[in-house]
Formats: structure tokens, sequence, C-alpha cells
């Protein structure tokens, strides 16, 4: 283990990787302000993408190398309670109104509502 302030070790420059599949752990924090990934059409640089890069370096080979890409979800606050309760709306009647280009013209034609129903907001 370190401690604060002390120097990190240096890397291991031989290490027997057994047959098979090996796997190392890790965490990649990121700040709760982080933009989320994303893909935009404008050339090669619209994006915001998050990699984790690995190197095998093999002495008598072509080093294999592999990208993965992480995707990365905003941070968002949780709902406040009062986004949880229902949220009905309804305006009233309003006139709808037609024209009429031959004797230029507009009337009314009737009346049209609107109701909003949904059972929560978060």
């Amino acid at each position: 283990s370190v401690k604060p302030g002390e120097k990190l070790p240096g890397p291991t420059k031989t290490v027997l990787v057994p047959s098979g599949t090996t796997s190392y752990r890790f965490a990649l924090p990121l700040r709760h302000d982080a933009p989320p990934s994303a893909e935009l059409p404008i050339r090669d640089y619209g994006h915001i993408r998050y990699t984790v890069r690995a190197k095998f370096d093999k002495v008598t080979w072509k080093d294999p190398k592999s990208i993965l890409y992480i995707t990365v979800i905003a941070s968002r606050p949780g709902p406040k309670p009062q986004l949880l309760v229902p949220f009905q709306r309804q305006s009233g009647d309003k006139p709808v109104y037609e024209w009429d280009q031959c004797c230029c013209q507009c009337r009314e034609a009737g009346s049209a509502s609107i109701i909003i129903d949904i059972p929560r907001l978060a």
C-alpha cells in the first residue's frame, strides 16, 4: 500500500501471465459533473468518448492492444417529491378558425380543448 505523500512504485518489467483468461479489476472514478458520452455527426470532431486502453507488451511478437469505449450517462439529481405527484391540466374551449381563400375571409369553425393527464412527472 502507498501512503499519502509517498512515491508510487515503478512498473514491474516482467510479469508471468498464466495461460487462459486473466482479469484485472479497476475503478474509473469520474467527476459528478463529467459530460455524458455523445456522438455527433460533425466530421471526426463531434464526440465525447471515454475509453480504456490496454496493451500487452510481448518481447517476440507484435504487441496486442485493445480499446474499449465506455458509455457514460449524465449524473442527474433524484426526482423531487413534488415531481412524483400526478399532473393534470385542462384548457378551456378555444375557438378554431378556418380561412376561406376565395373570398378572403376568416371565420370560426368550432372549438377545441386540451387535456393533459400524466400519472407522474419523474
